[in-house]
């Protein structure tokens, strides 16, 4: 009975530490996403542009403006590891952006994708982990 209690403990704490790790949600990855809208892409090492994000993602968003083009944005999350700016490995979400343009007929035009660390709690940005792609 004792083992069968143990087993049963332990099998609720393992399921409780999966409910935990929980990949972000769109709405919070894009709310991440977007609360840095003003970060200056030079100061991202693997990004580098002379320009902000949000004007980077203006121009990725307005590609097919007055076309018959369409947009489709594609968003998703997954467990990673990152280097931080301290050299220590931490466990991250890292989430995608996808942004694609397709013509009338269904045709690739472009594509962007935006890739970014998430904190493993789902609270904030990872400093350094935007990658322009």
């Amino acid at each position: 009975m004792k083992k069968l209690l143990l087993i049963l403990l332990l099998s609720g704490c393992s399921v409780a530490v999966i409910g935990e790790t929980r990949p972000p949600s769109g709405e919070e990855a894009f709310s991440i996403f977007l609360s840095k809208a003003s970060l200056s892409l030079e100061d991202e090492p693997l990004c580098k542009a002379d320009i902000k994000l949000y004007q980077q993602l203006a121009l990725s968003l307005s590609v097919s403006h007055e076309t018959n083009n369409t947009i489709k944005i594609a968003s998703s999350c997954a467990p990673s590891k990152f280097e931080n700016a301290e050299n220590k490995v931490v466990d991250i979400w890292d989430c995608k952006i996808q942004i694609s343009e397709e013509n009338p007929e269904g045709e690739f035009v472009s594509n962007s994708t935006y890739v970014f660390g998430v904190s493993w709690d789902r609270s904030e940005y990872v400093e350094g982990s935007l990658r322009c792609i």
